[in-house]
């Protein structure tokens, strides 16, 4: 595993993001190849659907985009924290297979988890912004439980919300962070060509999830190790626990 007992303990946030960019770069090669493979037909689908939206229904073009994004990247962002738990000198190919495995399992309790997150995260920036907010911080380890913890979705979902109070600001600080990185991405890829095209902007934007899935999903992991070890008696050696648990179920 490459998860170590430095990642195990409360963390400042420069801490974890400096850890989550050290895991990455370390394992980016196993962790960017599902990411590419399935985001470029995906954004790409998407770009057409926007495109086709954007004189008559701008709005609805926009909607695409955005709801694409977040179920892109609430889905794909289990794959990278899966591969974490791979052992250390096994091959690409096995380690791709292993984890691809892993992940697929989990793929319909994933997408069942983001239909309801959607419909609350909607429902509460309806009636308010603040509650959308709140729904989309509460909620936002619901990934990484579901797999590392094997809860149900409701499970999952009362567990994150669990662990996010008091962690609140700096789940926010995180997210503003990757929405930054992403939107600069971005836009430097569109800057390159002219996005008057549906595949340029496809391209773009399955380029920019490649890249930002990898590095959410080690930040997000770490953030969650750290939170669980200030709120509960969660060490080295109850995580060495979990990840039996974890590997041996599946």
């Amino acid at each position: 595993m490459y998860i170590k007992q430095n990642h195990i303990q409360p963390q400042s946030l420069s801490d974890i993001v400096n850890q989550g960019i050290g895991l990455v770069l370390t394992l980016f090669s196993k962790m960017v190849f599902v990411p590419i493979i399935t985001a470029l037909p995906y954004f790409t689908a998407i770009a057409y659907l926007r495109f086709n939206f954007q004189e008559e229904l701008p709005w609805l073009g926009a909607a695409v985009a955005s709801a694409g994004s977040a179920a892109y990247v609430w889905l794909l962002v289990s794959f990278p924290f899966i591969v974490l738990f791979s052992e250390k000198g096994t091959s690409w190919s096995v380690s791709q297979k292993l984890a691809l495995k892993k992940w697929g399992k989990k793929v319909p309790l994933l997408a069942i988890g983001f239909i309801l997150y959607s419909i609350l995260l909607a429902a509460g920036g309806i009636l308010f912004l603040l509650p959308g907010v709140l729904v989309f911080l509460l909620f936002m380890l619901f990934p990484f439980i579901s797999i590392f913890e094997n809860k149900s979705v409701w499970q999952a979902f009362k567990r994150s919300a669990f662990l996010m109070r008091g962690a609140l600001f700096r789940g926010g600080c995180l997210a503003v962070l990757m929405l930054g990185v992403q939107i600069i991405l971005h836009t430097s890829i569109l800057s390159l060509f002219a996005a008057d095209e549906f595949w340029v902007l496809g391209l773009s934007a399955a380029l920019t999830h490649a890249v930002i899935v990898p590095f959410q999903s080690v930040v997000l992991a770490i953030f969650y190790f750290s939170v669980r070890a200030e709120k509960e008696a969660f060490d080295y050696k109850v995580f060495q626990s979990y990840a039996f648990r974890y590997d041996m179920a599946q």
